[in-house]
Parts: C-alpha cells; structure tokens; sequence
C-alpha cells in the first residue's frame, strides 16, 4: 500500500475475543488463546485519548503528548449464553427450579358428588405456593388428587370461576447475579474499508483488554438485552492495524 493511498473505513466488523490464559467458562475449560467468542457485523468503536504533560513558564518550555486508544466497545449483537457467561457468574444447566403460575380456571361438580375439582394443564409442586380462590377472592381450602392431577373441595362448585396460584417445575441454566472476574483477553477486530477506492480488509488487534461492562436487565416492552461490551486497553504492546495490500 502506497503512503499516500485514500484510507476509508465505514463497515461493521467481526470480532475474534480469546482469553490469554487457560479458563473454565459456562462449565467449558478453553485453553489459552482460543477462541471463545466470534461475533460477526457489529459495530465497533476505538476510543482514543490524549494525556497531555507540560511545562512553562511565561512561554511553553516541554511538552509531552501521550496518544493512544484506550477502549473498545462492541455493540450491535444479540445477547446469548455466551455473552451472559462474561457478564454473570455461571452456576449450573439443566437445573431444576420452580415458577410460580397463576391459572383462572372453571370448576367441574355432579349433582350428586360431595366434592368439585378444579383440573390442572399444568404439573404442580405441592408446596407452600398453592393457593384457590373464588370469584370473590375468598381462600377455599384444597386436596390435591395426583392421579387426576386435579384440586378438590367441597367448596368447588361447577363451571364457577377460580383464581389457582401453585408452582411447576421447570429447567433452566443458573447465573449468580455477581460479576465474576475474567482474565485478560486479546481482541481481534476484522473489518472491511476502501484503499484508493478498492475494497480491502483491515485487522486490529489488541494484544491485551479487560471487561469491564456492567449489565442492566429492562423489562420493558420491546426492549430487548443489548448491552455493548467495554474493554479498557491494558499495555500499549503489541497492538496494531493491517491494511490488506
């Protein structure tokens, strides 16, 4: 490439993040400098900065400029486990928990039977969850028949309305809410731009950075988990940029 060639760069990037030593993450050992993320057309930013140092008297007599990039945020990707696994300690998959549900749902009663039954769709966990309501939000008292899977009283009356609130098991994988730490990681970062006009790759790379985003779970409506991945720039060794002859 010419020292002179027109240099423009206005692409998304992927993103290569590998970890400078051997670490265990979502319960898989990765060795040092494996992969363990790619990312593919997200939008990167480097940030530079200046610290500068001077010295003067009446007149400026030292100068000092100290500029180099300082951070790099991702952004622009949908959030996964693995981008889960940076940002919240990893705990254990395939774990059982229980939810608690809340059903409205229509008593069944013969004339002559003693009892009404309410039948569940759903398993339930007997435990201190389970409650039934009426229409008039009084608490009835309640048996459960687990070869009907359904909730009896002689209080039940047929096709009334009920408020069941009990708890289903479910499966899922487990995150302690506390950041853990991460090592150190190298980020490579592969995007495309134009030299003198003809489509060329550009590759950065930083040979060490530490995450430092926090999290922010929003439950709003259309509002989806996006958050952007911060890394300060540790060292200025051994980080550069190619652009491809």
């Amino acid at each position: 490439m010419d020292y002179n060639s027109l240099i423009e760069i206005g692409s998304k990037a992927n993103i290569v993040l590998r970890f400078k030593t051997a670490t265990n993450i979502n319960g898989i050992n990765y060795a040092a400098n494996e992969p363990y993320l790619y990312l593919k057309d997200v939008n990167v930013v480097i940030n530079y900065s200046n610290q500068d140092k001077t010295g003067q008297t009446d007149i400026n007599v030292i100068a000092n400029s100290d500029i180099k990039p300082r951070t790099v945020i991702v952004g622009g990707f949908s959030f996964s486990r693995k981008i889960a696994s940076l940002l919240a300690c990893y705990k254990d998959s395939n774990l059982s928990y229980n939810q608690t549900l809340f059903k409205s749902l229509k008593g069944a009663r013969g004339e002559n039977d003693t009892e009404g039954k309410i039948i569940l769709l759903d398993d339930i966990v007997i435990d201190d969850n389970l409650f039934v309501y009426d229409s008039n939000f009084n608490k009835i008292t309640v048996t459960h028949d687990a070869a009907l899977n359904s909730l009896n009283s002689a209080d039940i009356l047929n096709d009334e309305e009920y408020l069941v609130s009990f708890s289903t098991e479910k499966f899922g994988t487990k995150f302690d809410l506390n950041k853990p730490h991460i090592p150190y990681m190298s980020l490579e970062v592969q995007g495309i731009g134009n030299i003198n006009k003809i489509k060329k790759e550009i590759l950065m790379y930083f040979d060490k950075v530490s995450l430092s985003t926090v999290i922010n779970f929003t439950f709003i409506q259309d509002d989806m988990i996006n958050v952007p991945l911060e890394f300060y720039i540790i060292d200025d060794k051994n980080n550069y940029v190619i652009f491809e002859d």
